[in-house]
């Protein structure tokens, strides 16, 4: 699986602490501006009951109107409102500049003595109901009762109006559609008269049904003459004679019914040819030859060749006529076929019984011999002719089948140009009745509309009368509310706005945000008792726990911060601007570095500002200034305190251009010779952006410590000293993120007061 081509995975430690930063943010922006939002809502409240105060006393007047039972005309339509959008169309009518104006017109007709006064109108519908309250609030009481009044009238005077038109508008469209209808209907019977002259409607009803019964008919015989010609041909010569025998012997069918071949099943056909042969047994036929000799002439049938084709117009007639003379021809021959065979086995019966007791030479076995001779003879005779009279019947039948279905297809076209008539009259009759109906409904509309604007009522009517002006009480209350609510959106608005341009970091994500420097500590907020002395350095036995452990930790990263390059022992701290805390962090991290053993030289390189003689108590000069003007060593200006192994270089005496003192050589000297003794120097240096000594010692340490101050320090100010320091090749080891909230979103370490307390006593 190729794991390049998958997009990364979001770090969700990463979203959440920047979404709870984001909400610490917002807490501790609230919390320290406050006051905006308190002053928000007093200026808004209090603008608002000022104005409420200033504003001429208003009065009002209220009705009510009430949506009215309505009659409903059958087949009525002319003017009708969905009851779903009813309400809300009433209520935008009444509130119209239409019925305004009217109203206004009517006043000045018929009170012309009332004076005209701004006035607005409220109109809200109750609950559940259909019932419209409205209020006129106006600065005179008369004009608002009046105007209230004169609305409500002129309201239910539109609404007849609009019926009204409406009305007219419908019953004008209805007879011009009523006279389209009129002409549509008068060209379709044209149209219907004309078809009926070139197509009979009896002659063509009666001449489909019958095509349809002679196409059916036609369609039935042709299936039984198939039938008879493949028993015909399936059958050998004997079983065909049988066949045709024993249904001569039937009765015959009724007219139109078939039962050769297929009416008639082979298990009857074999139960006729029994019948017959036992018949013929028992019953010889006249005329059959006698042992002795007969005349093959005399029982020869006519032979029936085979019949012409009928041209007759109904050819199922000359059909069945044709078939039953061939039937009749042939059952003639068959007949003495069947006869002469079964008499040449009464005859070989006969011989075998006279066999039994006589020779074969006997006279009557000779005759009787010689007679199945000529039977047999005679029998050849008729097995010819009965086989060319079924070859006949055989093409007979294939010339009947060929033309009946040429009627057949020659009927079809025929039915189906009579259905398609028969359809296009039956459609010119219903669209003449489809219009008729139609017609008649609009009809019946027409007559129903002026019955219902005659007698339905107004669907909005007035329910109560506009009362007497009455003082309206300004709603400070509530207009105050409304007031503070907006007065607080707008300074969450602004306190949001402001926040977004503010570019000062408040936590360490942000501060990993804005600087891809290394953070080495995050030193807490420590509260001032007493803002001319500042915040004490840390003690022995100072119990601000997390601020101690806190310098500990950014000595570590110090100490620990690179294994593989020089450890650094001069080291520079100073701050984008003043009030960052540089002094104070370069002093704990001088006192810490001193608890770990080391021998570390504290320097006040501020010449201007510099506090660290009221830090640690120790006379302020002579100090650096005296040593970089050459007017005292370094070594006897360096003062000791309580701390162990922590030395002190006060600043000295302010000089008069304290940044020309730090170009001369005389520094790179001083640190070289101090570096000699001292394990670590600490410089606590003037603000990047307020002086340019920075500029001149940071590229002679061993590393510069940046301090800024959370909540304080402006990302942009930060941002630029820090390139400063790299435009002057200095090797600045990383950020001091000082003043710290504990309740911050990411500031997780020292919060856990109760890790330090002290042990109870054993």
């Amino acid at each position: 699986m190729n794991t390049e081509a998958l997009p990364p995975n979001p770090n969700r430690a990463t979203i959440a602490t920047q979404f709870f930063n984001r909400v610490h943010r917002t807490f501790n922006l609230l919390r320290t501006r406050w006051w905006v939002l308190a002053l928000g809502i007093c200026l808004a409240a209090g603008v608002e009951i000022y104005h409420l105060r200033h504003t001429p006393p208003s009065y009002f007047s209220i009705g009510r109107m009430i949506v009215g039972a309505k009659m409903s005309v059958p087949n009525a339509s002319a003017y009708s409102e969905e009851l779903n959008n009813f309400l809300g169309t009433q209520v935008g009518l009444l509130q119209s500049d239409v019925v305004s104006n009217r109203a206004i017109v009517r006043l000045k007709s018929e009170k012309p003595a009332l004076r005209p006064a701004p006035v607005s109108l409220e109109v809200t519908v109750s609950p559940k109901t259909s019932i419209f309250n409205l209020k006129a609030v106006s600065g005179d009481p008369d004009y608002a009762a009046a105007f209230l009044q004169s609305v409500m009238e002129e309201y239910v005077v539109l609404k007849k109006e609009m019926l009204r038109d409406a009305s007219d508008t419908t019953k004008t469209g209805l007879q011009q559609v009523l006279a389209q209808l009129s002409a549509d209907q008068k060209s379709t019977k044209e149209e219907l008269i004309k078809y009926g002259d070139t197509n009979r409607e009896v002659y063509v009803q009666e001449q489909g049904n019958g095509a349809a019964g002679y196409l059916a008919n036609l369609t039935r015989q042709v299936a039984d003459l198939k039938s008879e010609l493949q028993l015909l041909k399936t059958l050998t010569l004997d079983e065909n004679v049988e066949r045709m025998v024993g249904l001569a012997q039937q009765p015959l069918a009724p007219q139109g019914g078939s039962q050769t071949g297929g009416g008639q099943g082979l298990a009857q056909q074999a139960q006729a040819q029994q019948n017959l042969a036992q018949q013929t047994l028992t019953q010889p036929a006249a005329g059959t030859p006698q042992a002795g000799g007969s005349n093959p002439a005399n029982t020869r049938p006519n032979q029936a060749g085979p019949q012409p084709v009928s041209t007759s117009p109904n050819p199922l007639a000359n059909d069945a006529q044709s078939k039953d003379q061939g039937q009749a021809s042939m059952v003639g021959s068959e007949a003495e076929y069947l006869k002469a065979k079964q008499q040449i086995l009464l005859m070989k019966a006969q011989r075998d019984d006279l066999g039994k007791y006589l020779r074969p030479k006997h006279p009557k076995i000779i005759a009787l011999n010689e007679d199945i001779d000529k039977m047999e003879k005679l029998l050849d005779i008729f097995r010819g002719q009965t086989k060319e009279q079924l070859e006949d019947r055989e093409h007979t039948l294939e010339v009947q089948i060929a033309n009946m279905e040429a009627d057949i297809k020659v009927w079809e076209v025929k039915t189906v140009e009579i259905s398609k008539k028969m359809a296009d009259y039956q459609e010119i009759k219903e669209r003449i009745q489809r219009l008729q109906n139609i017609s008649d409904s609009l009809f019946a509309s027409e007559n129903t509309v002026d019955l219902e604007r005659q007698i339905s009522p107004e669907s909005v009517s007035i329910l109560e009368p506009a009362t007497a002006g009455a003082l309206a009480a300004p709603p400070f209350v509530h207009r105050a509310a409304i007031a503070a609510i907006v007065g607080l959106a707008l300074a969450v608005a602004v306190l949001l706005f402001l926040d977004r341009l503010d570019d000062r970091p408040h936590s360490f994500s942000e501060m990993q945000d804005l600087f891809d420097e290394t953070v080495l500590g995050q030193i807490p907020h420590v509260r001032v008792k007493d803002k001319k002395t500042g915040i004490p350095i840390l003690k022995e036995d100072d119990d601000r726990h997390a601020f101690a452990e806190a310098y500990r930790n950014l000595r570590s990263s110090i100490l620990l911060q690179n294994s593989t390059e020089k450890q650094p022992r001069i080291i520079l701290v100073t701050s984008p601007i003043p009030g960052d805390g540089k002094s104070i962090t370069a002093a704990n991290l001088a006192v810490m570095l001193a608890r770990s053993g080391a021998r570390v030289l504290l320097v006040d390189a501020d010449l201007r500002r510099g506090r660290i003689h009221k830090q640690f108590d120790v006379p302020a000069a002579p100090g650096l200034a005296e040593v970089l003007t050459q007017q005292q060593a370094w070594p006897s200006v360096v003062a000791q305190n309580s701390v162990p192994n922590l030395f002190i270089l006060p600043r000295g005496t302010v000089p008069r251009h304290p940044g020309e003192l730090f170009v001369n050589s005389i520094k790179q000297q001083f640190l070289k010779e101090a570096g000699g003794k001292y394990d670590f120097i600490v410089l606590d240096t003037p603000p990047i952006m307020a002086a340019d000594d920075v500029s001149n010692l940071a590229p002679h340490v061993d590393g510069v410590l940046m301090v800024i101050r959370a909540n304080y320090t402006s990302g942009r100010v930060a941002r630029a000293a820090l390139d400063l320091l790299y435009l002057r090749k200095a090797n600045v080891l990383g950020i001091v993120f000082n003043g710290v909230r504990s309740h911050g979103g990411d500031y997780y370490y020292y919060k856990y007061k109760d890790y330090y307390a002290k042990a109870p006593a054993a």
